[in-house]
């Protein structure tokens, strides 16, 4: 996995299925530049991983927040540690639950 592909998933991990986080808040959680978080944003939202809310500006900061799609695409959860993690691989056709 390249270091692009990484900060993507870092980012997708970071912000979880439900929440919505400022671009502030993912640098602080996954490290690297604003320029490198600011484009892995733009790919992930081209992408439909994810969606952004807010006006970006002072009082207003964008916010983001995974798509509706990526939330469909992503039901399922791991636990690892004590710590809840959205299966970002998971795939309804291949993991699905027996009948």
């Amino acid at each position: 996995m390249n270091k692009a592909a990484r900060l993507e998933a870092e980012i997708l991990q970071a912000i979880g299925g439900d929440r919505e986080i400022t671009a502030t808040e993912i640098r602080k959680q996954v490290g690297g530049s604003q320029t490198r978080v600011a484009r892995a944003l733009r790919r992930l939202m081209e992408d439909k991983k994810l969606e952004r809310q807010g006006g970006g500006k002072k009082g207003s900061p964008y916010t983001y927040k995974w798509s509706k799609w990526a939330r469909m695409k992503n039901p399922k959860t791991i636990w690892s540690g004590g710590r809840a993690y959205n299966n970002l691989l998971y795939d309804p056709d291949l993991d699905s639950e027996p009948n």
